[in-house]
């Protein structure tokens, strides 16, 4: 499927390099969202929705009513509002591009863990939405790495490669307060029977196994042992 753009509910003409261009515009105030499957469509619009509420703009409705009768496999929904210094938010902009690599269907990746050495934005009003900005997880990226991002105190919020989950006293938990939980975290909420808590460096290093899951259900194994902590100075 090639990438569609809306503007405003309209199908546009746009190739890749306008839509890079076009989103700086945005001033950061997009969202972008993992739709594995049409069952995760309604939970992605509400990622949307909720980034438009938080900007108070309005959302658009056509795209996601295309992808319910055009479904045409995985895909990334991302959107924004260009942002202007008289006028303020303009009218939203929408596209849907094919998933790139990285499906469930290749497998668990097993990765080196580390804890970021850069805390995880808690108090961001941001935090928590599908955001569209890249830059923070280029930020910790690194290959072959699974860094775990905990915030200022230490608590785990979430990881470069999705929602964590831990194995900790015989029972699986994920971090409460962490980044937009899609449908394929919700699914594996089903599956492990996890429930969200407060993961202090302390239960971090008595959990037994780790993994995480990525929006669009990738997995990533960690070769488990306990991460160094941070001290305050780091």
């Amino acid at each position: 499927m090639p990438a569609r753009t809306w503007y405003d509910g309209e199908p546009v003409d746009l190739d890749e390099r306008g839509w890079t261009r076009l989103v700086p515009t945005f001033l950061g105030m997009g969202f972008r969202l993992a739709v594995p499957d049409p069952a995760a469509l309604a939970r992605a619009e509400d990622g949307a929705r909720a980034v438009a509420a938080l900007a108070g703009a309005d959302p658009d409705a056509r795209p996601w009513e295309h992808l319910r009768t055009a479904w045409a496999g995985p895909v990334d929904v991302l959107g924004g509002w260009e942002r202007h210094l008289v006028n303020g938010l303009g009218r939203p902009w929408t596209r849907v591009v094919p998933a790139g690599p990285g499906s469930p269907a290749s497998g668990p990746q097993v990765l080196e863990e580390r804890v970021s050495p850069w805390p995880w934005p808690a108090g961001s009003p941001t935090a928590g939405l599908p955001m569209i900005s890249r830059l923070e997880a280029a930020t910790v990226h690194e290959d072959g790495v699974l860094l775990l991002r905990t915030d200022a105190a230490g608590v785990l919020r979430t990881s470069s490669a999705g929602t964590p989950y831990l194995l900790l006293d015989g029972r699986w938990v994920r971090p409460v307060g962490g980044p937009w939980t899609g449908w394929a975290v919700e699914r594996e909420d089903a599956r492990t029977g996890a429930e969200a808590v407060g993961i202090g460096p302390d239960e971090l290093d008595a959990a037994t196994v780790l993994f995480a899951v990525g929006g669009h259900g990738e997995v990533s194994v960690s070769r488990r042992r306990p991460p160094p902590r941070r001290t305050p100075q780091e």
